[in-house]
């Protein structure tokens, strides 16, 4: 088997050849939470729109890479939005947005798993 490792944005994966990936996993940088140090990152300094049409141009990266069978596996949770820019505090639900997206592009949603984190 051949291994091949790019670095890039996964926005437009140009190298890669249609229908040639068995699997996707991914996990979506955060949005407005951290800066990465890349300029035109996907999240930082972005409105909810610009992340979430970024977000939507790797899904459709996705989908045009994988074999028929797809199978993309996202890491991503819902996130607090601050009183400051919203006037109040609420919850955006990401994973809602991110479910949306994927079936509009032709993906279809096989359930989701909670990670429950805790503690040591």
């Amino acid at each position: 088997m051949d291994i091949k490792i790019i670095i890039g944005d996964s926005r437009n994966m140009s190298e890669v050849s249609d229908e040639s990936i068995g699997l996707v996993v991914t996990s979506p940088p955060y949005w407005n939470i951290k800066d990465y140090g890349v300029a035109g990152q996907i999240g930082y300094g972005q409105t909810l729109h610009e992340y979430l049409r970024g977000l939507y141009r790797v899904w459709t990266e996705c989908y045009r890479v994988l074999l028929p069978g797809r199978r993309l596996c996202i890491n991503i949770g819902d996130q607090f939005a601050r009183s400051i820019i919203y006037g109040r505090y609420k919850i955006i639900p990401l994973h809602a947005e991110v479910i949306s997206q994927c079936e509009r592009i032709g993906f279809d949603y096989m359930g989701s798993i909670i990670w429950q984190k805790k503690l040591p």
